[in-house]
């Protein structure tokens, strides 16, 4: 059995740029644009762990592997790249949503920055050498802190302006976990051919489960308007048929 471990402590700076007063100095005369008014600059930062443990004992090739990502201010490292705000709908007018980001703020507050986690593992069993199995999982969570909640700045509270996500209820909160699980399984009958399938489930938990929101956006061919916010997930099945040359 062979383990490899790997652990990254990522830490960043969330810059906004000056205000000058000089409005007369073209390179920093930023007095009627969007600079003014800012928050100060910010550090987040990031935890990135996984380990992969080879299991030759129960057959050539097999392996488990796992991770776990955890951030402050850094959504992209402690959700995942991948990850974006979600808006999945369902029958009706149903929706499952959410909002990514590293930090918020209004005028005259801070930086309130975002934290971001989640955690993920495989296991891939080779049935013979050509062959294999694996089923795989991740769980990941984005959540808004109490000032933010509390004081509905996603709904036009504490001076925000108002979003195109919004609702009337008394809990303002874009906080959402995003969780998957599935299998594939991959033949290579001849070096660099390879045939599969994956099939996967996705869930998508909204923070205002039960709400109902305002949706000032249009996406795809849904229309913006009032919908209802659900917990909601989607099947995918995927087929792969991959030739690729070089292969040994």
């Amino acid at each position: 059995m062979k383990r490899r471990t790997l652990i990254l402590l990522m830490v960043g700076c969330l810059t906004i740029a000056a205000c000058s007063n000089n409005t007369a100095d073209s390179a920093g005369g930023n007095t009627a644009t969007t600079y003014c008014g800012t928050p100060g600059d910010d550090w987040g930062w990031a935890v990135i762990s996984g380990t992969e443990i080879k299991l030759d004992f129960l057959s050539p090739g097999s392996r488990f592997g796992a991770y776990f990502n955890y951030g402050v201010g850094a959504s992209a490292y402690g959700g995942g790249s991948n990850l974006v705000s979600p808006g999945l709908y369902g029958s009706g007018n149903q929706i499952a949503i959410g909002v990514n980001s590293d930090a918020v703020y209004v005028n005259g507050q801070g930086l309130q920055q975002t934290t971001a986690w989640t955690v993920g593992a495989g296991f891939e069993y080779f049935w013979t050498r050509n062959f294999s199995s694996t089923i795989y999982g991740n769980y990941t969570e984005i959540n808004y802190n109490s000032t933010v909640v509390d004081g509905r700045w996603f709904c036009a509270g504490g001076g925000a302006v108002t979003q195109p996500l919004n609702t009337g209820a008394a809990t303002c909160d874009p906080s959402f976990k995003f969780w998957t699980v599935g299998t594939h399984h991959d033949w290579f009958p001849l070096p660099g051919l390879r045939f599969a399938v994956d099939v996967m489930y996705t869930g998508i938990d909204s923070a205002m489960d039960g709400q109902t929101v305002s949706i000032a956006t249009k996406q795809g061919n849904r229309p913006s308007g009032v919908y209802s916010s659900k917990n909601l997930g989607i099947t995918s099945v995927i087929f792969r048929a991959q030739r690729s040359w070089g292969a040994n």
